[in-house]
């Protein structure tokens, strides 16, 4: 009996109650000029949009993200002094890198760097801090690889403390929104993404303090253009790193507060053919276009409850599939589909995972939200019993069948053997 239900429960594969996937039509976006976008959900991590954001790209000054939280991290005592040297500032003038504008012989805070190498995106400023920090920029990047994979950005390298083009330097939106996520949990980090404008400590070069804008924030919600010429409205903007390159074009990481929900976008290779901050248009366009998309709302409200029709090895019934915990998003067209077993094997211990709910918004996946069981479902000697005889007359008939038959066989063959062993004892004779 024990073979016999172990053969049935090693053939039997509870099929799905698996509904087709929905098939909507395809989300209207907005134009704009960057070739890859993610745009996510920041407290679940939930995308709302996906423009090729696996496609491998080069970062340019997003870099700087890894250089500063990197510096944070390994550097407890910020007030302390880092002299710049001519090896920290070498080659960075041949390659047109960006620079805050410390010279050789300041002694900037390791604060002043941070924020030289956040706002005005300065090369020399994280270069500073490699050095200081690892003894070589090479060694630095090895720690800046060594996050990466911390982090499980998989489809990232670095070559570089700032950016510079190089084509084993390269990153992906996705990888970028999971760096971009990280440093944005660190309150020093963000007290400098948020700054506007920074003036340093007194160095030799200048005795008030370098004076330092936020790239990003000059553009954003200020009264009137200032220097920088073009201004934009985006409400609910907190704050960004951009960056630029010929190969990369123009690229952006930032944050926003957009219906009551903290929303993060990177954009990459944007790019409008006069002096323009193309990224930032950008942004501008698709937070207001999410604005009016997207409204937060309750998809799973935990009452939900689906029936499974058919229980083996048990006489229970009435077992019920409900959602382990309730789910709100934001979202314009959510859809869900329902993955739950139309048969179980018992036992079954209550809060055991046994499907799931599927939320779509607009063809992506954007949530799977487990159906768990409600109650116990114990094992049962007649509920076995019941399991086999059913099975037996109805789904597998053949494998009754096939011992019978089996049987009949052993029978025949053990009848008809001592009746040849008495006729060669015949003919002995």
């Amino acid at each position: 009996m024990v073979l016999f239900v172990s053969i049935l429960v090693a053939c039997h594969k509870a099929p799905q109650e698996t509904t087709e996937k929905p098939s909507f039509d395809s989300l209207v976006t907005p134009e704009i000029r960057s070739e890859n976008v993610l745009l996510l959900d920041v407290e679940n991590q939930s995308v709302l949009w996906d423009k090729k954001a696996d496609e491998k790209v080069y970062p340019a000054s997003l870099t700087k993200l890894m250089t500063a939280i990197l510096a944070i991290e390994h550097l407890p005592n910020l007030e302390e002094t880092i002299e710049i040297t001519s090896t920290m500032l070498e080659g960075l003038k041949a390659a047109d890198a960006n620079m805050a504008g410390f010279q050789v012989g300041d002694e900037p805070t390791a604060r002043d760097l941070i924020y030289g190498d956040l706002l005005p995106s300065g090369a020399d400023c994280s270069r500073a801090l490699a050095y200081h920090i690892a003894g070589s920029e090479a060694a630095f990047v090895e720690m800046m690889n060594a996050k990466a994979k911390e982090l499980n950005m998989d489809r990232t390298h670095f070559a570089n403390t700032s950016g510079l083009f190089d084509t084993t330097h390269y990153s992906t939106c996705e990888d970028l929104a999971k760096l971009f996520s990280y440093c944005i949990k660190n309150d020093t980090f963000m007290e400098v993404l948020q700054t506007l404008q920074y003036r340093s400590s007194p160095v030799a070069s200048y005795k008030n303090g370098l004076l330092m804008d936020n790239y990003v924030l000059v553009y954003v919600n200020q009264p009137r253009p200032g220097k920088f010429t073009y201004t934009f409205d985006i409400p609910g903007f907190i704050g960004g790193k951009g960056g630029y390159t010929i190969e990369s074009r123009y690229n952006l990481a930032s944050i926003a507060e957009v219906n009551g929900r903290l929303l993060m976008l990177i954009t990459i290779h944007a790019y409008i053919g006069e002096t323009y901050p193309a990224a930032i248009k950008d942004a501008q366009t698709i937070y207001a276009w999410a604005r009016d998309t997207f409204t937060y709302q309750t998809i799973v409200d935990g009452s939900e409850a689906y029936e499974v029709p058919s229980i083996r090895f048990s006489n229970e019934k009435d077992l019920l599939l409900v959602p382990e915990a309730p789910y709100a998003a934001l979202a314009s067209q959510a859809n869900i589909v329902v993955e739950a077993p139309a048969i179980v094997n018992a036992p079954i211990e209550k809060g055991q995972v046994l499907g799931a709910l599927e939320i779509y918004e607009h063809d992506v996946l954007v949530k799977s939200v487990p159906l768990v069981a409600n109650k116990q479902v114990p094992l049962q000697i007649t509920g076995i019993l019941r399991t086999l005889v059913y099975e037996l007359t109805h789904a597998y008939w053949w494998v009754g069948f096939s011992i019978v038959l089996i049987l009949l066989i052993l029978v025949c063959i053990w009848l008809l053997l001592p009746k040849r062993r008495k006729k060669r004892k015949r003919k002995r004779l």
